[in-house]
């Protein structure tokens, strides 16, 4: 009798002890991803991070042409409302998911999904090493 009171207990400080030896669906680490022009999804995450933090002159320094040149400083300039607009869209809300599609080598298309409501499409190209986004999103006036 004693002998199968040592052993009951033992089992059950042992399954009570090791509930978390094994996790059954345990939550995945989202990965990081660098915000900085070295990447195609990074350049989205710093144009975020611009709009986040209201600096509207910065977000504008990463946007490129389509054809693949850097803006001119008037081509910056008219693009201002149109980039404060996607910062009333964008500003304080996470984004919960991304997908790229590579096109070619220096050019991906990086789609941003914003709190899990919005999807927004960005084409990026590298130049110099370097990415810039060539498309943005456009948002109708109302």
């Amino acid at each position: 009798m004693k002998h199968t009171t040592i052993v009951t207990l033992f089992l059950t400080t042992a399954s009570l002890v090791g509930c978390e030896l094994f996790v059954v669906g345990g939550s995945k680490a989202k990965p990081q991803i660098e915000r900085s022009q070295r990447s195609s999804v990074g350049v989205v995450y710093l144009f975020k991070a611009e709009l986040d933090s209201g600096n509207a002159d910065a977000a504008t320094d990463l946007l490129a042409h389509a054809s693949g040149r850097k803006l001119l400083a008037m081509e910056k300039y008219e693009l201002k409302d149109e980039v404060r607009r996607l910062q009333r869209l964008m500003a304080s809300k996470e984004i919960t998911s991304t997908k790229t599609d590579t096109l070619s080598a220096v050019a991906h298309n990086v789609s941003v999904q914003i709190d899990y409501i919005r999807t927004m499409s960005f084409g990026t190209t590298r130049l110099n090493d370097q990415w810039f986004i060539t498309r943005w999103p456009t948002i109708a006036a109302q």
